[in-house]
This record gives C-alpha cells, structure tokens and sequence, in this order.
C-alpha cells in the first residue's frame, strides 16, 4: 500500500474512531466501545468445528502474521474464494455471547483491497502440510495402563526437533515419522474432512520399548481416524468416539 494511501487510512481511522465516541457521548451517554482495525482475509476458507462442522474465513492483523481462523461471520462482508482482502471493520464486545459464539463482533466498515491470488496458490488447502503430534486425545486408544504410561513419556521424551509427524500430501498420501520408523501410505480426504484410508507400511528398525510403543500406539490411532479438522492454529483427527491426536504446524518438509 502506498505512502499516500496509508495517511488517507489513517485518517479515516481517526475520524471513524471520533465519531464512534461522538455517538455515545453527549446528554452523559458511555461512548460507543467499538475499535476499528485493519484485517487482512485469506483467499481460502477452512473446515473448522464451531457448534458442529462449518467454514471459517482464515485472518491476520499484519502480512508477516499466521492466519488464524474467524469463526463468526463478519457482517456486510461477502468472501469469493481466490481472492485476498483488505478490510476496515469496526470491533465490538458481545455481551453475554453464547457458549458457542465469539466474545467480538466485527463488521464490514470498507473493502480496501481486493486481489486475486494466482491459481496454484488460490487452490492450496491448508490441511496438506506437515504436523507435529503434540498429544494423544481423550478417546485414543493407547493400550493398558501400563502401556499408556510408556507411550506418554516417550512421546514427551522426543527431541523438540525430531517430533511424531503426519505429512499430509495433495496426492492422497501421508508419510512421516511415528516415534521409531519412518511410514508411508494412503490417506484420502473427500469432503473437506472425510478421511478414507488405504494400505500403509513402515520402515523396520528396531527401538527402544517405549518408542516402539509409541510407534504402535500412533499407527493403531492413525488408522482408525475417520475425519480431520482444522481447529484454531492446529489439526485433530477423531472418529466417532472423539478426539484420537491433536498436531501443531510442523515446518520441516516432509
């Protein structure tokens, strides 16, 4: 954005903010609690879980953020896939929100910018990147107690460098490294969150008990996921039982 236009901005800023508080103020009124900012929205929508499956737009507040996902709609705004926005909106505090909805409230002030993203980038999902397996969840099965106490400290034992990874891939494939081997293999997301699986092997070297364990315990889980979602700056695979494993970005390419 140029200098010039950044001052004209700028100043629209300031203006709307003064009339924010002009509105409320007055005859001895509060002012208006609304706070304009600048976002920015991805040219993409996620697959997210709210208060069942849904799509949620992808923002930031700065071009060297990560996108987070926005789970509420922003009124007045109109997202078209492919193109990436530039928004003035106008933030407010809800009162009493629902359990399932956002503490804020944004609303479409302007449209800055609107510019196509080139195809190849237009069409990326999110989801196909690799992930670091951060935890098991509640409904992961880890074997008895004295096994799941194996799989938990070696998992936690892992070098910060060197974590359980799940490299999804726009082929339909996955790979990674599950706590002792490498593995590789068929997963095919249909539908934005469906998982089918397909075969899959591993390498074979031997480990220690509890990485072996681990590596087991990741398979075992990993094969019975049935849908994947992305919730917050992560990914959980679950079934019908619940949640099987949550992951964190992971940046070493797979």
């Amino acid at each position: 954005m140029s200098g010039k236009r950044r001052l004209v901005l700028a100043g629209a800023l300031v203006a709307l903010a003064g009339a924010a508080c002009d509105d409320g103020a007055g005859d001895g009124g509060e002012p208006a609690a609304a706070v304009y900012k600048e976002v920015l929205v991805a040219h993409f929508v996620s697959d997210c879980v709210g208060v069942g499956p849904q799509q949620c737009l992808n923002v930031r507040e700065s071009a060297d953020a990560d996108w987070t996902m926005w789970y509420d709609p922003i009124e007045g705004f109109e997202h078209e896939a492919g193109y990436e926005y530039r928004l003035i909106v106008s933030e407010t505090v809800v009162e009493n929100p629902p359990a399932d909805a956002s503490a804020l409230r944004w609303t479409l002030i302007e449209v800055m910018e609107k510019t196509p993203v080139a195809a190849g980038e237009a069409d990326a999902n999110p989801i196909l990147r690799p992930w670091a397996l951060e935890a098991f969840g509640p409904a992961a099965d880890l074997g008895d107690e004295a096994t799941t106490a194996l799989v938990q400290a070696a998992l936690a034992a892992l070098p910060e460098d060197n974590p359980v990874t799940l490299g999804l891939r726009e082929e339909g494939r996955v790979g990674g490294f599950n706590g002792c081997n490498r593995y590789f293999g068929n997963f095919v997301i249909e539908n934005g969150h469906q998982i089918v699986q397909g075969p899959k092997g591993a390498t074979l070297m031997a480990c220690p008990d509890g990485r072996m364990d681990l590596e087991q315990a990741f398979l075992r889980n990993l094969d019975s996921a049935t849908r994947v979602f992305l919730r917050g700056d992560g990914l959980e695979l679950e079934n019908d039982a619940g949640v099987l494993m949550r992951f964190a970005a992971w940046d070493y390419a797979e």
